[in-house]
């Protein structure tokens, strides 16, 4: 029998509860950075488990499997202030599956965790491009329209031309969707 701790499958020789019992411990007793070391590897191996159901096509019963295992690997992640690693394509995967209030949730988090860590600009203006996408794909133009321009003046700043020519391309198309014909010009 193995046993599922934190996400990792422990293997289970012998008695179980002796083996269960060792490993458990040695978890304990084991140095910080070790432990840090075994979270890091489960959020990879999670990852790319991730990818490999993807890669198979995405089923109804695959997209709750890794919905799943999106939601365990953010846990692991939180645990050791890693979160912004996979927030980002846990919003895209809600996004393709048609879930945008929970994609839009996640990536407001994404977007005040970046916020209070002090990102760098050019990681933040992805984040809040992704979510004016996300507010524009649901018809909450005023909400998206003053995340883009803040996109404008970050691209503006860091001298990104072409990010800033494809933003400025979002917003005249937000401007026309919202038929504000004016600004859209």
């Amino acid at each position: 029998c193995d046993v599922a701790v934190n996400g990792e499958v422990w293997e289970n020789i012998g008695n179980r509860n002796s083996v269960f019992e060792n490993r458990k411990a040695e978890s304990f007793y084991m140095p910080r950075e070790q432990q840090l070391a075994r979270i890091r590897a489960v959020i990879r191996a999670n990852l790319l488990r991730i990818k490999i159901l993807k890669s198979k096509g995405i089923t109804a019963d695959s997209a709750e499997e890794i919905l799943s295992v999106y939601k365990q690997t953010t846990e692991l992640a939180e645990q050791i202030g890693q979160e912004m690693d996979c927030l980002g394509e846990y919003s895209l995967f809600l996004r393709h599956q048609g879930d945008y209030d929970s994609a839009i949730k996640v990536q407001l988090r994404l977007k005040n965790l970046c916020e209070l860590s002090g990102k760098e600009r050019s990681e933040y203006v992805n984040v809040i491009q992704d979510l004016a996408v996300l507010y524009a794909e649901c018809k909450q133009f005023r909400d998206a329209e003053p995340l883009l321009l803040e996109c404008l003046d970050i691209y503006k700043s860091l001298s990104r031309e072409k990010n800033f020519a494809l933003t400025c391309h979002s917003l005249g198309i937000l401007y026309h969707d919202m038929k504000d014909t004016a600004k859209s010009r």
